[in-house]
């Protein structure tokens, strides 16, 4: 891999806090997330922009704020996914402390931050979700009274929070993460299952809603994650032997899990359904929370393998197209 390193280097030899910030093509956002970080009254951190091979003007970005701010280190890098520029980000991170923050996103308020504050393995930050619309909300999960549940009642009760299947919107102790990296073989959940191998080397949890993080949700993520349904399989299937490396059930996250991973195959599996539920990973996860999912569920997922489903299917889409000849 080929580095082209800033005009100045940091001359921050320990900063508390590593901000990896991984590029890839993002001139329309980038200046805006930068800025963010960097108008923190908070100054103990390094910056890390990850160019990932960007064939835009985010490259020339990057480098024009090394130029301004020593505490910014830049990577060039060939394209290889985000997976691979954050991984070279914590080959290289300086900090006790990584925060991950997407090239479109904004962060604000870290100085709120202080060593006396930071005394878990993982700090939770608020998040802030943008639609494409402009529709926003929060993932806020817990209120600060519950600040003191353990780890294990963390996930059993918000494991299915957007935040804990997301490596952004927190701060991670570099020691608890240690040689873990992303797996770079995986396009769509590479965040959730280094999370939930994370997750064992996590002792201890704490919130900090002072902080508040802006995750911009662009596109339809069914279309831009569609994978086959041997690849979504594989995929479910490393994510659900973390979880259950955890040993602590969360019956909505089975579910999502089971569901979300069904739907980005949908192209092919509305085909041949049968090619889910007989595949051998899919049939291994499902027999494990079969138990999660309503008695309707289970009686059309048996016969979804089964020549009756197509029936059923073609049967469906007649009345529908009967249905709405009536209506017109």
């Amino acid at each position: 891999i080929s580095l082209q390193m800033p005009y100045r280097l940091t001359t921050m030899n320990n900063p508390q806090i590593s901000v990896i910030v991984p590029v890839y093509n993002a001139e329309k956002w980038l200046r805006r997330c930068v800025d963010s970080i960097l108008a923190q009254t908070f100054t103990d951190f390094e910056l890390l922009l990850i160019d990932d091979g960007s064939t835009d003007g985010s490259p020339a970005i990057c480098d024009e704020y090394a130029v301004k701010d020593s505490r910014v280190r830049v990577f060039h890098k060939p394209n290889g996914g985000v997976s691979s520029a954050r991984n070279l980000g914590l080959d290289h991170a300086l900090g006790e402390w990584i925060c991950f923050v997407d090239s479109d996103d904004r962060i604000s308020n870290l100085e709120v931050l202080s060593t006396s504050r930071l005394s878990a393995d993982m700090v939770l930050f608020t998040l802030k979700i943008v639609n494409d619309n402009g529709f926003s909300y929060d993932d806020s999960l817990i209120p600060l009274a519950e600040a003191a549940d353990t780890k294990n009642g963390y996930l059993k009760k918000y494991l299915h929070f957007h935040i804990f299947n997301c490596v952004y919107a927190k701060l991670i102790r570099k020691s608890a993460i240690g040689i873990l990296r992303f797996d770079t073989a995986i396009r769509f959940g590479e965040d959730a299952l280094f999370n939930l191998r994370l997750m064992k080397s996590v002792n201890s949890i704490k919130l900090c809603n002072d902080v508040e993080y802006t995750y911009n949700r662009i596109g339809d993520y069914g279309k831009k994650y569609k994978n086959s349904i041997e690849t979504a399989a594989g995929t479910m299937y490393l994510i659900f032997k973390a979880y259950q490396a955890l040993q602590c059930r969360n019956l909505i996250f089975e579910r999502n899990v089971f569901n979300c991973y069904r739907s980005i195959c949908q192209e092919e599996w509305s085909k041949r359904p049968s090619l889910w539920n007989n595949d051998r990973k899919v049939s291994l996860v499902y027999s494990a929370i079969r138990d999660t999912f309503p008695v309707g569920f289970r009686i059309k997922y048996r016969l979804a393998a089964t020549p009756i489903y197509g029936w059923y299917q073609y049967l469906k889409g007649r009345i529908n197209v009967r249905k709405h000849n009536e209506d017109e």
